[in-house]
């Protein structure tokens, strides 16, 4: 798996049309200007393992469709802007054993269907 940009100066916004790489594995954008929404067009990629976004300038809330990524393993969004709280819909993301979320401007409490990744919680023991 190649990733698409780490440690780069790309700026701009992650375009709707991404939906369209329907054999995209893993989307890494790290340490970059992007800036606006995670489009909703990701629920598409549903051969996803990793998406890293970490350290951008995103907005806006996580979109519902990242929760019905079954191939799902690596989440990180760390260092956005994003708010809202996680949905109840991660406990569908069985293949997850890696999440950050952390310095975002998220509220509410940790949903109880965390527990029901069981991969998750065997790498947080480990």
């Amino acid at each position: 798996m190649v990733p698409l940009a780490e440690n780069n100066n790309l700026s701009g916004t992650i375009p709707a049309e991404i939906g369209v790489l329907k054999n995209l594995a893993s989307l890494t954008l790290e340490q970059g200007e992007i800036s606006g929404q995670i489009p909703t067009s990701i629920m598409h990629l549903s051969k996803l393992v990793i998406i890293d976004l970490d350290y951008q300038r995103l907005t806006g809330t996580i979109p519902d469709g990242i929760y019905s990524l079954s191939n799902l393993a690596e989440l990180d969004l760390n260092g956005n802007q994003l708010i809202g709280s996680i949905s109840t819909q991660i406990g569908n993301l069985s293949a997850l054993y890696f999440i950050q979320l952390q310095d975002n401007k998220m509220t509410g409490t940790l949903p109880t269907e965390l527990g029901l990744l069981k991969d998750l919680c065997k790498w947080i023991d480990e």
